[in-house]
Order: structure tokens, then C-alpha cells, then sequence
């Protein structure tokens, strides 16, 4: 998988979503969905497409402040105590504007 075009892809899709009314918070987030993503594609080798899905996927909920129970195949996040600037980055709120287009765009992509 061609990983750095489809980084690209998804940084341009989610500024362009970032600039629309009332979702500007998104943009404090743009950098760590796109690395989520790189994290997902290069931690995810021999494992089964759903479970690589599951564990891109928990990027909704992480960027919520919600970091266990996300699903059966990849259950909680894998990182430590949250620290410094990622501990006190503004969680975003489901349900707000931009959660529809982001699930959406997430869930096209194919690993």
C-alpha cells in the first residue's frame, strides 16, 4: 500500500473540513489522524484487514478522550499517559459537524 499519497489525500480532505463553519477544532487534530494513520500502516503487518480497520477506526474515539473499548479486534489505544500538549489538547465532541465527514472519510480507505 501506497501510504504517503493517501497521507496526503486525507491531510487535504480534512483542512478543507477544518475551514467550514463550526469545525474549526478539527484543525488542532490534523496531525495526529494523519500520523494515527501512518502509525496504523506501519504496526499493522500479518494482521487480518478488519483488525487493521478497527485499529485506524480508533482514531474517533481517541480524539474524544475515549481510549478503551473500541472494538473486539483492537479493544483500547496502545499509548501510555497522555502528556504535555497531548494531554491538554482540546478532546473534540461526537456528534459535532465534522464527525459524520470524518467517519465517512475514514472508512473508505482500504489496508
Amino acid at each position: 500500500m501506497k501510504i504517503i499519497p493517501i497521507s496526503l489525500g486525507l491531510k487535504k480532505k480534512l483542512l478543507a473540513l477544518s475551514n467550514e463553519k463550526d469545525c474549526k477544532e478539527l484543525a488542532l487534530w490534523i496531525k495526529s489522524i494523519v500520523n494515527h494513520l501512518y502509525w496504523t500502516a506501519a504496526s499493522s503487518e500479518g494482521l487480518c484487514t478488519d483488525a487493521v480497520l478497527a485499529k485506524w477506526l480508533s482514531i474517533l474515539n481517541h480524539i474524544t478522550n475515549v481510549h478503551e473499548g473500541h472494538s473486539a479486534l483492537f479493544p483500547a489505544c496502545e499509548h501510555g499517559p497522555l502528556e504535555g500538549r497531548e494531554r491538554h489538547k482540546q478532546w473534540l465532541k461526537p456528534g459535532t459537524c465534522y464527525f459524520p465527514p470524518l467517519v465517512k472519510k475514514q472508512s473508505k480507505f482500504s489496508f
